[in-house]
């Protein structure tokens, strides 16, 4: 599978929040708008299972860590 194969429809629920729609793929994961229990909008990014090492999920939480520490007014 690669991450252009990687596809969930709008108005699918991934645990408690719901797709809204696809915004971008890339070389290892695909960006979807999604929308959180409490109408909260967020990037949800997938990321193709055969990319799931420890190297993969190591780099992925930094990156989450590095756009949680954004503070913008936007």
């Amino acid at each position: 599978m690669t991450p252009a194969t990687v596809r969930i429809d709008p108005g699918t629920a991934v645990g408690a929040d719901g797709v809204e729609r696809r915004l971008a793929h890339g070389g290892m994961s695909v960006l979807y708008l999604a929308r959180g229990e409490n109408g909260e909008l967020f990037v949800l990014k997938m990321v193709p299972p055969e990319l799931g090492t420890a190297a993969s999920r190591a780099r992925l939480t930094r990156e989450a860590r590095a756009l949680a520490a954004v503070d913008h007014a936007g």
